[in-house]
Formats: structure tokens, C-alpha cells, sequence
């Protein structure tokens, strides 16, 4: 699937077996900014989902895809690279998290208020 980031074109690929995948150990999704792609991992292939229900994987994954989806938002806009010399804020896993797992309550708050 492709989505479009500022105008730009990233591919997102889900399910993705990390098994043999360097670039993939020990996360569950990566954001490659420079190839504009987004890696999702199959969460059924990590020890730590093996006994969650399809419900938790499904909303896991859905989390998973707007944090990498916000780290590619700061790399398009140009955040990413020029928060470097500030403790890298836009490299922030604690913000980007905030943002991901916030956002769907903060869209509609906006609904309900009419602010679309």
C-alpha cells in the first residue's frame, strides 16, 4: 500500500516475517526515511504477541503504523534532520509515541467540535 506524506510517495508493507531481518531486530516497525518506506512487522512472528488475541494484534499493529506514520511526517517536513542539535526531539520514541497513541482521540475531539 502507498500513502501520500507532504506530497510524497512512501510505501508501507505489513507483516513482514523478521526472522534473518537485521534492520528489524528488536522493533516491532521502522520508518526507512530515506527510501520512503515503512516496515511493519507480523506481530504472530514475536514472542511478546504470541499469546494476545487477534483484537490486541490488530489495534497493536493499527498503534505501530502511526508511529512510523509520524516519523515519516518529521522526515518529510524536515523536522527529523534539524532536531539534531536539540537532543534530537524529532527522533523522540517517548513523543512520537504520545502523538501516535493520541491521535485518534485528538481527531475527534476535533470532529465533535466542528474544528475540521
Amino acid at each position: 500500500m502507498n500513502i501520500s506524506i507532504f506530497g510524497e510517495q512512501w510505501e508501507i508493507t505489513l507483516g513482514v516475517d523478521p526472522k534473518g531481518r537485521r534492520d528489524l531486530e528488536g522493533t516491532q516497525g521502522l520508518c526507512i526515511c530515506h527510501e520512503r518506506k515503512i516496515i511493519i512487522v507480523d506481530l504472530l512472528k514475536l514472542p511478546e504477541w504470541a499469546d494476545s488475541s487477534e483484537y490486541s494484534r490488530k489495534e497493536g499493529e493499527k498503534e505501530i503504523l502511526r508511529h512510523e506514520i509520524l516519523h515519516a511526517f518529521f522526515a518529510e517536513c524536515g523536522l527529523w534532520g534539524s532536531s539534531l542539535s536539540v537532543c534530537a526531539w524529532a527522533l523522540n520514541e517517548e513523543m512520537v509515541d504520545w502523538f501516535a497513541l493520541n491521535a485518534p482521540k485528538i481527531y475527534r475531539a476535533y470532529q465533535e467540535a466542528g474544528a475540521m
